[in-house]
Formats: C-alpha cells, structure tokens, sequence
C-alpha cells in the first residue's frame, strides 16, 4: 500500500480510493487520475494541493492559508480524468464485454462514500465512447451549503472519502491438455482440489488457432478471477500402472480470458503439456 507524508500544517479534505477485488489486497494500483485544466486552475487559485497516488488521489489544503478559502462561498466543482493502465482490465473487469465505454463517477450518491450506484462500478456507470479502450472521468461537487468552508464560519477539516469498486469476472476454467500419446484414453484423467476432491468437469476437444490439438476439460462451476487463486488442482490418471501420475496445474492468466459469444460465457484458458 502507498503511503503519503505530509506537514501538520496541510489538512486532507479529499480522498479517492479505487479499489479491485481481483486483487488479494484490493487497492487498484493500475490508474492515473489528473485534474483537467479548469480544475487545476480551480486547485491553484483555492491553494489546494492534488496529490496523486497510485490508487487515487488526495487533494490538500494549505492550513497557513486560509485567506482566500474563507470567500469561497457554495459549491465547488472539480473534474478529473482517469486513464486505466491495465491492458487486461476488460479481461478481469465484470463489465460487459467491448471497447470504446466510458466510467462516469461522481459523489452524491446514495452511499455517501461511493462515486457509482451499487457496491460496484458497472454498466450503470459507463456509456459509449467514441475514445478508444476503457476511459474514464471523476467529477466532484463539494461544499454545498458550506459545510466545509466559506461564509465567515470555521473551517471544517473533515475528509471527504470516496471510493471506486470493481468486481472481478466470474470464468469458467478451461484446461487444455496436449503431448498425450495416442494410445491414452481422455476419458482416463480426471481432476482434483486441494482436499483431493474429483472435480465435475465437461469434457472436449478443439483445434487451437495454431493447428494444435488438444482435448478439454472445463470445471463446471465458474469461479471468481484472483490474482493468487486460493483453491489449486491437480490432473490425475485412472490406470492401474499409472496410479501414481500427478500433475499440477497451473492458474488462471489473466491474458488468457476470452468470451465465448454464442454460449455466453468466459473462459479461462490454460494450456498444459502431458509427457
């Protein structure tokens, strides 16, 4: 997690945390916020510092200089833009399925502390977009009745927190085995977890898109993308000379996602050699 340091005489009015639960710790350290330039000037005639961090950002106020916060009566407004530095994004992101959208956040929801309905941002959030890839723009009203400052009151130095959630997608695991010897049987592997369970799984075959053949097998029941999975599995052989084979398996990639438009579904591909 990034920290930040920063003199008794500065005051955090303004924090925007951006979270993904594919992530074990859940800080989402894959976005650039930037204030546009109307906000950045904004920032400077209030003497308000942006300070970015690698999940968000905090805005500042100088509290030796209070001169010109005092007359800023009422609203006021700031906008920022976001750029999501994951080229996997789409991939992880449980958002439908194409490019060219757009996130639009703000505060004034009925969770006081999200920038987007739900516990998660979704398609609620986002329109097209005629930019290329997933964009997205954070636009922020605070001070509106002078809570805060202004009107010859006190200043309030009470930190506005908002977040932004992601949900990770939810994928069906699909192994795809090849190097088998034609005499093997498909039929004769099967899948374990950790606790030595057999796992229910479909059965296939299909050509990869270079010429290879492989043979399937898919774990019935989707499951929710994490960067460090907390189930593994393991492929087992039912022979009687064989009964000692074993061979773990390796996780999910997040490049590997695609969706499967026709049954609706998104796969996890994984591609595992038996000698």
């Amino acid at each position: 997690m990034n920290t930040f340091e920063y003199q008794s005489n500065f005051f955090k009015i303004v924090q925007v945390q951006v979270t993904h639960e594919y992530y074990v710790n859940l800080l989402y350290n894959k976005v650039i916020i930037k204030p546009t330039s109307e906000t950045a000037a904004t920032l400077r005639n209030l003497e308000f510092v942006f300070k970015p961090l690698s999940y968000g950002f905090v805005l500042l106020f100088n509290g030796n200089s209070n001169q010109k916060i005092t007359n800023a009566v009422g609203p006021i407004d700031f906008h920022f833009t976001m750029k999501i530095t994951d080229d996997t994004f789409l991939n992880i992101t449980d958002i439908p399925f194409r490019y060219h959208q757009a996130f639009h956040f703000h505060n004034g929801h009925e969770n006081p502390n999200q920038l987007h309905d739900g516990i998660y941002a979704g398609e609620q959030s986002m329109e097209s977009s005629n930019q290329p890839g997933i964009t997205a723009n954070i636009h922020l009203v605070i001070n509106k009745q002078n809570e805060l400052f202004g009107n010859g009151q006190d200043i309030n130095f009470q930190t506005l927190n908002y977040g932004i959630n992601f949900k990770s997608r939810a994928v069906v695991i699909r192994y795809n085995f090849y190097g088998t010897r034609k005499d093997d049987s498909n039929s004769s592997f099967f899948i374990v977890d950790s606790k030595n369970n057999k796992m229910p799984v479909k059965r296939g075959q299909r050509t990869l898109a270079n010429g290879l053949d492989v043979f399937t097998m898919e774990l019935e029941n989707p499951v929710t993308l994490k960067d460090r999975m907390e189930e593994f599995y393991t492929l087992k052989k039912e022979d009687e000379f064989f009964r000692s084979f074993s061979l773990s398996l390796p996780q999910p990639d997040s490049k590997n996602i695609s969706y499967d438009k026709k049954g609706g579904l998104f796969f996890a591909d994984i591609f595992s050699k038996i000698n």
